[in-house]
């Protein structure tokens, strides 16, 4: 092999050893494993701002909603919290909801209708169906 990029000291030379190939790995693994633990002893809580313009004794907040939010603080080991704001408590009104959630005012939004090209939400406003 020419010396140079791929030369026989280089970092990209393949390594024919697997001896070597393991200890990489090993070293590989440790150096992620290094990397990850300050991360998780620093996970910070996450408060989740939902927005809806359903009452607060509807259905949906008794049995989607509030359920939700207690599996997502029991898997997360209580690190994600829930705060509703049912009754468009936020403000807008339910067209708005999908453009509040771009604009960070609320985190998980429950809009009348998703609009035909969600991507692009323009000002916020839902954009109407199309008749076929």
């Amino acid at each position: 092999m020419a010396p140079g990029l791929y030369g026989p000291r280089s970092l990209f030379a393949p390594i024919h050893n697997e001896g070597d190939n393991i200890k990489i790995r090993q070293s590989s693994l440790a150096i992620l494993a290094a990397l990850a633990l300050p991360a998780a002893a620093q996970a910070e809580e996450v408060l989740l701002k939902i927005h809806h313009f359903l009452p607060p004794t509807g259905t949906f907040q008794s049995k989607v909603i509030e359920p939700w939010c207690e599996k997502l603080g029991v898997e997360s080991k209580g690190l994600i919290k829930c705060q509703t704001y049912p009754s468009m408590q936020l403000g807008g009104t339910p067209p708005q909801l999908l453009g509040q959630a771009r604009d960070g005012i609320a985190d998980v939004v429950w809009p009348l209708r998703l609009p035909s090209a969600a991507p692009d939400l323009g000002d916020g406003a839902e954009r109407p169906r199309q008749r076929r």
